[in-house]
C-alpha cells in the first residue's frame, strides 16, 4: 500500500504540465492590460483649478493689453490734436493771419485760454498795430512742432520751432528763427494756448 502511494506521487511530479509539454511559453492574457493611473480625484481637481486660474490670467492679460492699446491710441490722437493746434495758434501770434487787424486779433483770442488769454486781452492789437506802423510784413517759411511733455493737470507742453521771412522799412527777406513752448489746454472742445514761453536753449 505504502509503495503504491509513493509510486503514484512520483508519477504526478514527473508528468509535465499543459504549458511544459509543448515546450512553448505560457500564453499572454488576452485583452488590454489595465494600468493604474497616477491621476487621483484630488489631483484631477487640483489640475482643473490650475487650468482655470491660467485661463483667467490669460484672459485678464488680454483685456489689459486691449485697454492699454486703446489708451495709447487715445493719447496719440490727443497729442496730434494738441500739436496741430499749437502750430496754428503759435503762428497766429507771430504772423498776422489776415490783413484785417480785427480778424487777426480775434484769431489770437480764439487760440488762447487761462493765463495766456489774460495777456492776449491786455495786449490786444498792440503788436499788430506796431507791425502796421513799421510796415512790417511777415510770412511763414517753416514750422515744426512736437509734444515735449504731459503735465499732471492734463495740459500738454508742445515745442514749436518756426522760421519767418520779415520785410520792413529797413530790410527785405530777413529770415528770423524762433522756438516757443506752448502749454496747450483742452478748453471748450479744442486745444488752446494756456501759456507761451520762449525757448532759449
Amino acid at each position: 500500500m505504502e509503495e503504491d502511494a509513493l509510486a503514484a506521487a512520483a508519477a504526478r511530479l514527473s508528468t509535465p504540465g499543459p504549458d511544459e509539454s509543448s515546450g512553448e511559453p505560457a500564453a499572454e492574457p488576452s485583452g488590454p492590460v489595465r494600468r493604474e493611473s497616477g491621476l487621483t480625484p484630488r489631483r484631477l481637481r487640483l489640475l482643473s483649478a490650475a487650468l482655470l486660474t491660467l485661463a483667467g490670467l490669460i484672459g485678464a492679460g488680454g483685456l489689459l493689453s486691449v485697454r492699454d492699446h486703446r489708451a495709447g491710441l487715445h493719447i496719440e490722437a490727443e497729442d496730434a490734436a494738441a500739436v496741430a493746434a499749437a502750430k496754428d495758434c503759435v503762428v497766429a501770434t507771430q504772423v498776422p493771419a489776415s490783413p484785417d487787424l480785427v480778424a487777426a486779433e480775434q484769431k489770437i483770442l480764439d487760440c488762447s485760454t487761462g493765463e495766456f488769454r489774460t495777456q492776449a486781452l491786455g495786449q490786444s492789437g498792440v503788436f499788430l498795430r506796431m507791425y502796421e506802423a513799421a510796415k512790417v510784413h511777415v510770412s511763414l517759411d517753416e514750422v515744426r512742432a512736437a509734444v515735449e511733455s504731459h503735465n499732471a493737470d492734463g495740459t500738454v507742453d508742445v515745442l514749436v520751432a518756426f522760421r519767418v521771412n520779415v520785410d520792413d522799412l529797413q530790410s527785405r527777406g530777413r529770415k528770423v528763427s524762433s522756438r516757443l513752448r506752448a502749454q496747450m489746454q483742452f478748453d471748450e472742445g479744442a486745444y488752446r494756448i494756456a501759456r507761451l514761453d520762449p525757448v532759449t536753449k
